[in-house]
Formats: C-alpha cells, sequence, structure tokens
C-alpha cells in the first residue's frame, strides 16, 4: 500500500478503556513492538486484533490531508458530535484538530434556505484537499451526492461509510468499505436498526474514531477485493465480531460491505 501505510500503526492498548471520553495520557511510543503494521497478511485473528489507544499519540506520523466526517440521522444532535469531535481530537499530538477534520451535519450544514439537500455535499468538498471520508448514518440520496463529487475528479481517497441509511446498492458502489449493523432475523429492518443504533450509540465515537484512524494511515483507495475482510476486523478491533454481508434475498455478498455485532462474553 506504500511507504507511508508501511510505518502505519495502530496502538495496541486496549482501547475499551477509552470509551468514555477517549481520553488518556499523552506519551510517544517507545518502539514497534506495540504496534499492529497495516497490511493484510500482517493482521492476527479477530480474538487479539489490536485498538488504538486514542490517548497515546502517534508522533512519527506527518498530518494528513482533511478528512470529512459526515454526521447523519441518529448521530447527529449537538451532544454527540462535541462528543466525536472531542475523541477525534486525541488522535493527533501536534495538529489542531480543526485542521485534520472537516465536519459536517446533517441537515444543520446542508440547508440550502429552509431546506436541507445532502446533493449540496459535492459543492462544499469540492476545493478541500482531502485524504478520505467518512459516513456516520448516511441519509438517503448521499451516494449519489459522492456520485457528483467524484464526477468533479477528487481523490481518488477512500470513503468508509458507516451504518448508512442510504441506498445500499449505491453506498457500496461508492465507498471502499460499508459497516452496518448486524440485524436480528426476528425484528424488521427498521425496528432493528433502531434497536442497533441505540445499543452502540456509546461505542460510536470510538469507532469513527477508528475510522478516521485508519483512513490517515492510508496512501489511497482500498482495492475491493478480499483483503477488505481483514481490513474490516482490524478498523473495528477488539470486542467486535465482523463477517460478511449477505443479501437476504440473493444471497450475494458485496465485497465491501460487513456487519457487526458485539462480541458476547457469556
Amino acid at each position: 500500500m506504500g511507504n507511508k501505510t508501511s510505518r502505519a500503526f495502530f496502538c495496541l492498548a486496549s482501547a475499551l478503556a477509552v470509551l468514555g471520553g477517549c481520553t488518556g495520557e499523552s506519551r510517544a511510543p517507545k518502539d514497534t513492538g506495540d504496534y499492529l503494521i497495516l497490511t493484510a497478511d500482517a493482521a492476527p485473528p479477530p480474538e487479539s486484533s489490536p485498538g488504538p489507544s486514542l490517548g497515546r499519540y502517534i508522533t512519527d506520523i506527518p498530518a494528513p490531508r482533511r478528512i470529512a466526517v459526515f454526521f447523519g440521522y441518529g448521530y447527529n444532535s449537538e451532544d454527540f458530535v462535541s462528543q466525536a469531535l472531542g475523541c477525534l481530537g486525541s488522535l493527533f499530538a501536534d495538529t489542531a484538530e480543526e485542521e485534520v477534520i472537516l465536519p459536517l451535519v446533517f441537515p444543520e450544514d446542508f440547508k440550502v434556505g429552509n431546506t436541507p439537500r445532502v446533493s449540496s455535499l459535492a459543492d462544499k468538498l469540492a476545493e478541500a484537499d482531502l485524504a478520505g471520508i467518512v459516513l456516520l448514518g448516511a441519509p438517503e440520496n448521499t451516494h449519489r451526492a459522492l456520485g457528483a463529487l467524484r464526477a468533479k475528479n477528487t481523490g481518488p481517497y477512500p470513503v468508509v461509510s458507516l451504518f448508512p441509511q442510504d441506498d445500499l446498492l449505491g453506498t457500496e458502489a461508492l465507498s471502499d468499505m460499508v459497516l452496518d449493523f448486524e440485524i436480528d432475523g426476528d425484528l424488521d429492518a427498521e425496528a432493528a436498526s433502531e434497536r442497533k443504533l441505540q445499543e452502540f450509540q456509546k461505542d460510536t465515537p470510538l469507532l469513527l474514531a477508528r475510522a478516521v484512524y485508519y483512513i490517515s494511515l492510508l496512501d489511497g483507495p482500498l482495492a475491493k477485493n478480499s483483503d477488505l475482510y481483514t481490513h474490516a476486523l482490524q478498523l473495528a478491533g477488539p470486542g467486535w465480531k465482523v463477517k460478511p454481508y449477505i443479501d437476504a434475498q440473493t444471497s450475494m455478498h458485496p465485497v465491501n460491505h460487513f456487519v457487526m455485532a458485539k462480541e458476547s462474553h457469556e
């Protein structure tokens, strides 16, 4: 994946300790023995996959270009956005969070007159020097806005979509990786999604931070091949089960779409 990725590592210390506020003591890494190199063949099995300790700063990686973070439905409250941005702000030691993270909150930042239009995403990001985009709870037609952005010849850069509410085929086509809830079979999709949103709400700022951090370590888009499963395991980190998404109607598995569930400790 390139020289930048070959020098980039995830912290091995437990991420669970920083779920509440994503804060901790700042100290530089002492040696590479505490880190996992970001290559598919070097990844450990899921049960031992390390996660970043967001209270430990990375000091030997150049500050990336900006990473756009889109806060959609279910993740757009003032309190949640503030918590998530605080978590993201702890990722880089020597670079102000606002210089790296470009937050966009839907619908507030997308109003044309009094009407929110997700299509304006393309205009908002067309001139940004982006390293990537993370979508969280992307609403309907976000994939069309991504297509319009791509048509403006921006990029290439990775796009990760977490828990989308947009058309799945369009989201899969225009994202490098899609991570979704694993839906319970005894519930309809809407009820199950609402339950999972509430269940995972406290964990989402850390998952979002992991996605942003992961993108910051990449040289460009992720190839849509079997290695994506390993990347999904590394991005999710400990405490999560990740498996391929299977379309219930067609039994097909899009190569870049995965579902997550909390690991049971019973």
